[in-house]
C-alpha cells in the first residue's frame, strides 16, 4: 500500500506556479520598470505588434522575446482582436523572455484584483496601474470607469502627502478620462491649495487646460460653456457660430445645389406655415410667419456663398442664399 501511494504521488503533475497558486506576482505592463523582481512574473498587457520573435504590447517599450520553437494559440487570438494577454516571463539580457501566453479575464476584473493592495506599492507603481486602468476603461463601459475613478479618488490624498510631483502625476494620468468630473476638479483644487502660488503647479494646471476664476480652478471648456462659448481649434466661438459651421460643413459635404431647394409650390409652403412648420426650401419671410423672429442670428461666408443660422432656443433653422437647407 505504501509503495502504491508513493507511485501515485510520483506520477501526479506538479501545478505550474502560473496556474494561480500565488507564487508568481501578477502585474500590468505599465508597472514594469517601477520595481525589481527575481524569477518569473505574470504580465497582463494588450497586444500591439509582432516582428519575428519580438512581441510589443501597450504600456511599455520593453521587448518580449518569443521562443522560436513554441506556438501560443492565445497570441493568434490576440492578434485578430488586439486582445488582452497574460504572459509568464523572466528577465533576460535583451528583454523579457516569454515562457507562456494565455488569454486572461477582462480588464475590469484584472484591475479589481490588482488594485486590492495598491497602497502597498510605490507611488510610481500606483500611478502606472491607475494609468493602465484609465487607458483600458476608455470605451469599455461606464461601470469600469466609475470603479476606477472611485479608486483614483481614494488614493488622491496620499499622493498629495508624497509631494508636488506625485500629486500632479495623479492629476495628469486621469485628465483625459475624467477631466470634467467634479471629483477630478475638486482634486485639482486640493492640489492648488496644498501648494499655493507654486509656479510649477500653476503651470501644470494651465497645461491641463484649467483656468482660475474667483480663486477656483475649473476646466476652460466648462467656463466657456457658462459664457455661451465654445473653443474651436484656435478660435473661441459662440454655440450658435459653432453649430452653424457644423451645419454648413454637412451641407457642403452633400454636394447639393441651393437653387434646387425650393421644390414645392407656394401653396404647399403656405400650408406648412399655417401648421407652424419650418421646412427645407422656405424663404425667410415664411419662417418668420411659421416660427416668429429668432432669439439670435449667426452668419458665415464660404467663398461667394452666404449662410445664416436662426436660433429659437429649442429650435434652429439654417439658410443658404435665403432658402432653408436644414432645421433642427
Amino acid at each position: 500500500m505504501t509503495v502504491l501511494l508513493c507511485l501515485i504521488l510520483a506520477w501526479a503533475p506538479t501545478p505550474s506556479p502560473a496556474a494561480g497558486n500565488g507564487s508568481i506576482e501578477r502585474v500590468v505592463a505599465d508597472e514594469l520598470g517601477h520595481f525589481d523582481f527575481g524569477g518569473r512574473i505574470l504580465v497582463v498587457a494588450r497586444y500591439k505588434s509582432q516582428v519575428g520573435t519580438r512581441l510589443e504590447v501597450e504600456g511599455t517599450t520593453k521587448n518580449f522575446l518569443l521562443p522560436e520553437d513554441k506556438h501560443f494559440d492565445a497570441l493568434g487570438v490576440a492578434k485578430s482582436k488586439r486582445g488582452l494577454l497574460e504572459m509568464e516571463v523572466s528577465s533576460g539580457d535583451r528583454g523579457f523572455v516569454v515562457h507562456d501566453i494565455r488569454e486572461t479575464s477582462d480588464s475590469r476584473t484584472v484591475f479589481q484584483e490588482l488594485s486590492k493592495n495598491i497602497e502597498k506599492h510605490s507611488a510610481p507603481r500606483q500611478r502606472a496601474l491607475i494609468g493602465w486602468g484609465f487607458r483600458e476603461a476608455n470605451g469599455r463601459g461606464n461601470e469600469f470607469l466609475e470603479d476606477l475613478t472611485s479608486r483614483w479618488q481614494k488614493s488622491g490624498p496620499d499622493q498629495i502627502k508624497l509631494g508636488r510631483e506625485s500629486a500632479l502625476g495623479w492629476l495628469r494620468l486621469s485628465a483625459n478620462a475624467i477631466g470634467t468630473d467634479p471629483r477630478w476638479i475638486s482634486y485639482a483644487n486640493q492640489v492648488a491649495s496644498q501648494f499655493p502660488g507654486d509656479p510649477t503647479v500653476i503651470a501644470a494646471l494651465d497645461e491641463l487646460d484649467l483656468i482660475e476664476t474667483e480663486s477656483h480652478w475649473r476646466p476652460r471648456s466648462l467656463f466657456l460653456k457658462e459664457l455661451g462659448l465654445v473653443e474651436s481649434q484656435e478660435e473661441v466661438l459662440t454655440f450658435e457660430q459653432a453649430e452653424l459651421r457644423k451645419r454648413v460643413e454637412e451641407w457642403q459635404a452633400g454636394d447639393r445645389q441651393a437653387t434646387l431647394l425650393r421644390g414645392r409650390t407656394t401653396a404647399q409652403y403656405k400650408r406648412h406655415v399655417q401648421a407652424g412648420e419650418a421646412i427645407e426650401g422656405m424663404e425667410r419671410e415664411e419662417v418668420v410667419l411659421a416660427w416668429g423672429y429668432p432669439k439670435s442670428v449667426s452668419w458665415i461666408r464660404k467663398g461667394k456663398t452666404f449662410y445664416e443660422g436662426w436660433f429659437y432656443g429649442e429650435r434652429e433653422v439654417f439658410f443658404t442664399e435665403g432658402w432653408v437647407f436644414t432645421t433642427q
